[in-house]
């Protein structure tokens, strides 16, 4: 099973980057940060939208350096969902799911990338999480 890592590197000024911090966990996202994905489980997880109430793990995301982060459709599709609700994943440049969940910043641009090798995220980057495939793809 190849496992593609889900990081995500937010360019808030030129070779400057913003210190993103992200968490799993069934807590409610704490002050400072926003929901960015809902998710069945913590491993091998359906996803949904934040704005669907079927799940009770939360993707939480926070920019340390102040800039508020939402799910807008105006900021960067990330990740594809086959569903509102019940969804496997796929790539943003995959076809088979219209669903698409986003990331925005009130500063800056956005910029994900999908290695797909395993290990930690660089320095500079924020995993949001791990998925299965390129598509038909369960979230970690």
């Amino acid at each position: 099973m190849k496992l593609h890592l889900l990081l995500l590197v937010i360019l808030l000024c030129p070779l400057s980057y913003a210190a993103l911090t992200c968490t799993i966990g069934t807590a409610e996202c704490a002050a400072g940060y926003s929901n960015i994905l809902k998710l069945s489980n913590t491993t091998n997880a359906h996803s949904e939208f934040t704005n669907q109430s079927n799940y009770p793990v939360n993707l939480c995301c926070t920019d340390t350096n102040g800039a508020t982060l939402g799910t807008a459709a105006s900021g960067l599709l990330f990740i594809r969902l086959s569903n509102g609700t019940d969804a496997h994943l796929e790539l943003p440049n995959g076809t088979s799911y219209i669903d698409a969940a986003y990331l925005s910043t009130s500063a800056g641009t956005l910029a994900c990338t999908y290695p797909s090798t395993q290990g930690a995220c660089p320095s500079d980057n924020a995993c949001l999480g791990t998925i299965s495939a390129d598509t038909d793809a369960h979230m970690a």
